[in-house]
């Protein structure tokens, strides 16, 4: 977001900091169709800016990695500690659901540990 102060991304979308992904893809999806500068009954411009605002926050928020980084980014504006193992989408949690799959495909990997 290029504005001086920073805005919300899960205000944005309308959805909560704990919203799970297809909450937010869903969000996502209609906000597109009611804020889409072909379909919205608003001026163009007005349109136009408003839709680039939700695939910003659709971006950031629908990117793991990057939603820890913003995740931890709030809290370090709000004072508050940031504790990275207790959020879903923390990397440790993000890597031990990607072994996990992995080890669903590929059983013989966990034999070699």
């Amino acid at each position: 977001m290029n504005s001086g102060a920073m805005t919300n991304l899960y205000e944005v979308l309308g959805v909560s900091p704990q919203a799970e992904d297809i909450v937010i893809r869903a969000a996502y999806r209609a906000l597109a169709q009611r804020y889409h500068p072909d379909k919205s009954s608003d001026a163009k411009e007005v349109a136009a800016v408003r839709m680039r605002s939700i695939q910003e926050a659709y971006e950031v928020l629908s990117d793991p990695i990057s939603r820890v980084a913003y995740d931890a980014s709030l809290s370090a504006d709000d004072d508050r500690p940031y504790f990275p193992s207790t959020s879903p989408h923390s990397i440790a949690n993000i890597e031990a659901q990607s072994w996990e799959i992995l080890l669903r495909l590929h059983p013989e990997l966990g034999s070699n540990l």
